[in-house]
C-alpha cells in the first residue's frame, strides 16, 4: 500500500475536520493534517468538510485527486508442453512496473527453489503439471501475482522400492 500525507490549509477559529479519502465511507479522519494508507490501486476523490465553532461549514471535493498505481505481473513461457522430460522453459517477463524499481519473485510450481531473475530459465526434470507464478513488488511495496495456467510434461515416472525378505 501507499501512505499519503494530507494538509488542510483551512483558516478559522475552533475548526473541526472530516476527511474522506475516497476508499471508505463517512469521516475517515478528524485530524487537520492526516496520513492515510491506500491499500488498493485506482483513482480516489478526496473530500474535506471543515466546521468552525459557530457551526458553519465548508466542503471541498477534489474529484479523482489521488491516483495509486500498482504493478501488474505478467509472463509467457516459450513452451508449455512436452511429451517427456526434461523440459527447459524460458520465462519472458511482461510485467508492468509503474513505480520502479520493481523486484520479481518466481515460483516454478515444483515446490523447490525460486528465482529473482527478471527472465529466468527453469528445467523441469519430472513429468507432471506445474503452475508457475510471478510476484512483482514495486518501490512502494505494492504487489501483484500471476499464476500461469499450466506447464504439462507427460512421460513415465519410475519409482523403485525395496524390502527385505522376512
Amino acid at each position: 500500500g501507499t501512505n499519503l500525507h494530507f494538509t488542510s490549509c483551512s483558516a478559522g477559529n475552533g475548526l473541526t475536520y472530516c476527511w474522506n479519502f475516497g476508499d471508505g465511507v463517512g469521516c475517515q479522519s478528524t485530524q487537520a493534517n492526516p496520513i492515510h494508507h491506500y491499500n488498493t490501486a485506482g483513482f480516489f476523490t478526496v473530500t474535506l468538510v471543515v466546521t468552525n465553532s459557530a457551526g458553519c461549514h465548508d466542503t471541498l471535493i477534489k474529484s479523482n485527486y489521488i491516483f495509486i498505481s500498482q504493478p501488474t505481473a505478467g509472463f509467457t513461457p516459450n513452451i508449455s508442453y512436452s511429451s517427456c522430460p526434461p523440459l527447459t522453459v524460458t520465462f519472458n517477463n511482461t510485467s508492468n512496473c509503474t513505480n520502479p524499481p520493481c523486484s520479481y519473485l518466481w515460483n516454478f510450481g515444483t515446490g523447490q527453489g525460486a528465482s529473482v531473475v527478471t527472465n529466468p530459465v527453469h528445467t523441469y526434470a519430472l513429468p507432471g503439471i506445474y503452475y508457475p507464478s510471478l510476484t512483482v513488488t514495486d518501490a512502494n511495496g505494492c504487489t501483484n501475482t500471476m499464476v500461469f495456467d499450466s506447464i504439462k510434461i507427460d512421460g513415465p515416472y519410475a519409482v523403485v522400492t525395496a524390502s527385505t525378505d522376512s
